[in-house]
Parts: C-alpha cells; sequence; structure tokens
C-alpha cells in the first residue's frame, strides 16, 4: 500500500486529477483501493493479536515512543520465537513481582489490568527523564530570578 501511495501521490503532483483519464476511472481506482485496504485489516488485526509490535524509547531521546517490531528485521518465523520467549521472561518476571507480595491483594480490579512490561518501562523512562528536564529547567529559571538584579 505503501508504494500504490507513493506512486499515487507522485501521479497527483503533476496534475493526474485534471487528467480526463483520470475522471473517467476515477470511481474504478477508489473500489479497488478500498478492496486493498478491506485485504489489509486482517492482516493488521493479526499482527496486532499476536503481539509483534511494541513500544519503545526512541535512540534520540526526544521523549516521543517509537511503534516497533521485530519483523523490520528478521522474518516472520524468527519474530514469533522472540515474542514467545519475551512472553515467557515477562510472565516469569511478573510472576516473582507477585510472589514477593509486593502486589497488594486487597483488591481485584489492580490485579485484573496489568499492562505489559516494555510499556511500563518505556513510560517510566520518558516520564522520569521528562521530570528530569523540568526539575533542572525549573532550578536553572529559579537561579536566574535571583542572581537578576
Amino acid at each position: 500500500m505503501y508504494s500504490v501511495k507513493a506512486e499515487y501521490d507522485h501521479l497527483k503532483s503533476i496534475g493526474m486529477l485534471q487528467w480526463q483519464s483520470y475522471k473517467e476511472e476515477e470511481a474504478a481506482i477508489n473500489r479497488l483501493l478500498q478492496i486493498i485496504y478491506r485485504r489489509l485489516d486482517p492482516y493488521k488485526q493479526r499482527r496486532l493479536k499476536t503481539g509483534l509490535f511494541y513500544l519503545c524509547p526512541p535512540s534520540n531521546n526526544s521523549g516521543h515512543i517509537l511503534l516497533c517490531s521485530p519483523l523490520d528485521s528478521m522474518p516472520l518465523k524468527e519474530a514469533l520465537k522472540r515474542r514467545r520467549l519475551r512472553i515467557k521472561r515477562e510472565r516469569k518476571i511478573l510472576t516473582a513481582y507477585k510472589e514477593k507480595g509486593n502486589v497488594s491483594s486487597g483488591t481485584s480490579a489492580t490485579q485484573d489490568v496489568t499492562a505489559p512490561l516494555p510499556l511500563m518501562i518505556t513510560l517510566q523512562t520518558v516520564c522520569r527523564k521528562s521530570l528530569l528536564l523540568y526539575t533542572i529547567g525549573s532550578i536553572f529559571i529559579g537561579c536566574a530570578i535571583v542572581l537578576i538584579p
């Protein structure tokens, strides 16, 4: 779909929307694009259901969260294997954490809603960096206010 979109954008930029042949075939083109979108939706849903996408911090420390996938660098079979290993590791860590008694057993609502471990780590990292930047900024502004007569 990316290649179709890139080609469409290129043709659009050189005036395709004004062409007579485009106006004659516009309905057919839109119908075919809808077929492609409908075919891509189940594919996307399967990928999301299998857990092949996850959030990770950016490499440039910009504070934005990136959507990553092992499919960018490896075939599906290997990606599924790594996903199973990651889930097994996360379950082991969560089980050890719960066995230590760190999770309160008073309410069942807090036990039912658990965020995935990589998401929690990513969000904690982003929040920690933001808090550090705001603190340093506040100290700098405070010093500037105090030192300027």
